[in-house]
C-alpha cells in the first residue's frame, strides 16, 4: 500500500455540518441564544463531523455531531464530565457547554451533538495528515511534559465507567493473556465478531505471538484506572511559542492504567508507520522518544517498574483501537472503507513490526531511553 493510500484512512466522509444545522445547536446553548454565525470553518477531523463557529460578536464555538450508533449521550456525558474538571482544576483543555435541558449532550434526530470553547492559541498542526512528530525538539519535550502534567490532573479525578464502544482507545484485553478473556471480548463486540467471521479473520491465532508483551503488562490488571486522553498526539495541541496553550480532543478518552497515554505519545511520534509500510521498516526516530521522554520526567519520573512495562504496552497500545476502527466503520453514516485497512495494517501490520529485528530494536531503545532518563532524577 503507497503512502497516498495510508494517507486516506484519516479522510473525513462525514456529511458536513450545514449553517442551518449548527445554528439549530448554537439556539439550545443558553449564551449562544441571540448569537448569529459569522463564519462555519469546517474541521478535517475525521471519525465525525465537526465545525469552529465565530458568531458575529467575535465567539467561538466548537460543534462535533456524532451518529447514535457510534456512541451513546451517557458516554459522551461521562468524558465531558472529566473534561470539565480538568478545567475547573486548572488544566488546559476547552470546557463544553451546557444545552437548555442543563446535560452537556444534544440529541437531535439521529445525531448527538457536543459543544466546547474554542480553544486559544495557534492550531499550528491542523493540517498535519498522519501520525508525525512535533516540528523541533523545544516542542517535543514540552509535549512530554503536558502529557505527564494531564496524568497528573486525571488521578484526581474519580473516573465513570464505559461499556464498550468504537470511540474509546482502550487496553484492557492486553492486560494479562488475551487468549484468556477473548470470547467475553467478542461477546461485547458483535459488530467485530461478526466481521472476523464472515472474513475468516482468526484473531486469536493473531494474538498469540504477542503473549509476552500482555504478560508483561499482568501487574496493571488489578492497577487504578483513570481517564487517559486516548489519542495524545501533537496534531490535537494548541500553541504559543514553545508552549501548549490547550489540549484538545478528548473523543477517544476511556479509563486505563495512567502509563498507556505515555505508550500512545511515543506510539504515535516516534515510529513513521507509513514509511515502514512502504517497506523502510527501521523508519522510527529515537532523539523524538527521548525528547518526548524527556519533558515526561520533568513532570512525573516513571518508576522502575513503569519503565519496564512500557515498551510492551508500546507495542499492544493500537490492538483494541485498530479493532474498535473496525466496528466505527462498519457503524457509520458513510461507506465502509477502514475496516480491512484497520485489521491488516493498523493491527496486524503494527503490532507484527515489534516482533521484527528493527521493532525489537526499537523497544530496546525505549527502554534504555526510560533508564536513562529515570537516572537523571
Amino acid at each position: 500500500m503507497d503512502r497516498e493510500q495510508q494517507l486516506k484512512v484519516v479522510n473525513n466522509q462525514w456529511p458536513p455540518l450545514s449553517a442551518s444545522q449548527a445554528t439549530e445547536v448554537l439556539n439550545e446553548i443558553p449564551k449562544f441564544r441571540e448569537e448569529r454565525i459569522a463564519e462555519l470553518s469546517p474541521s478535517p477531523r475525521p471519525m465525525a463531523a465537526a465545525a469552529l463557529v465565530t458568531t458575529d460578536s467575535g465567539k467561538q464555538v466548537f460543534l462535533k455531531r456524532y451518529h447514535h450508533h457510534l456512541v451513546s449521550e451517557n458516554e459522551l456525558e461521562a468524558k465531558h464530565s472529566f473534561v470539565n474538571q480538568l478545567a475547573e482544576n486548572g488544566f488546559s483543555t476547552p470546557r463544553f457547554f451546557s444545552f437548555n435541558p442543563g446535560g452537556t449532550v444534544l440529541r437531535l434526530g439521529e445525531w448527538i451533538f457536543e459543544a466546547s470553547q474554542g480553544a486559544p492559541g495557534q492550531d499550528r498542526y491542523r493540517d498535519l495528515r498522519s501520525w508525525l512528530p512535533p516540528k523541533t525538539s523545544e516542542e517535543a519535550v514540552e509535549l512530554g511534559r503536558v502529557a505527564a502534567r494531564l496524568r497528573l490532573a486525571s488521578q484526581k479525578i474519580k473516573p465513570l465507567p464505559l461499556e464498550p464502544g468504537p470511540y474509546q482507545t482502550r487496553i484492557e484485553l492486553m492486560l494479562g493473556d488475551p487468549l484468556a478473556r477473548l470470547t467475553d471480548f467478542l461477546n461485547s463486540h458483535p459488530v467485530l465478531d461478526t466481521y472476523l467471521k464472515e472474513n475468516g479473520s482468526d484473531l486469536a491465532g493473531a494474538l498469540e505471538p504477542l503473549r509476552p508483551f500482555a504478560n508483561t503488562l499482568t501487574p496493571l490488571k488489578n492497577a487504578p484506572r483513570y481517564f487517559t486522553h486516548g489519542d495524545l498526539h501533537v496534531s490535537n495541541t494548541f500553541w504559543e511559542g514553545n508552549e501548549i496553550t490547550s489540549l484538545i480532543d478528548f473523543g477517544l478518552a476511556c479509563p486505563n492504567p495512567p502509563l498507556f497515554d505515555l505508550a500512545v505519545l511515543l506510539e504515535r511520534h516516534s515510529i513513521d508507520w507509513i514509511s515502514i509500510t512502504e517497506g523502510k521498516t527501521d523508519s522510527y526516530c529515537p532523539e523524538v522518544a527521548g525528547d518526548l521522554l524527556t519533558g515526561y520526567g520533568q513532570v512525573w519520573p516513571l518508576s522502575g517498574e513503569e519503565t519496564e512495562m512500557l515498551g510492551a504496552m508500546i507495542a499492544l497500545c493500537n490492538v483494541e483501537f485498530s479493532l474498535s476502527a473496525i466496528e466505527y466503520d462498519l457503524l457509520a453514516p458513510i461507506d465502509p472503507q477502514i475496516k480491512d485497512w484497520a485489521w491488516n495494517i493498523g493491527f496486524q501490520g503494527h503490532s507484527q513490526w515489534f516482533l521484527t529485528e528493527p521493532g525489537k530494536k526499537y523497544l530496546s531503545t525505549i527502554n534504555q531511553l526510560a533508564k536513562e532518563r529515570a537516572c537523571e532524577k
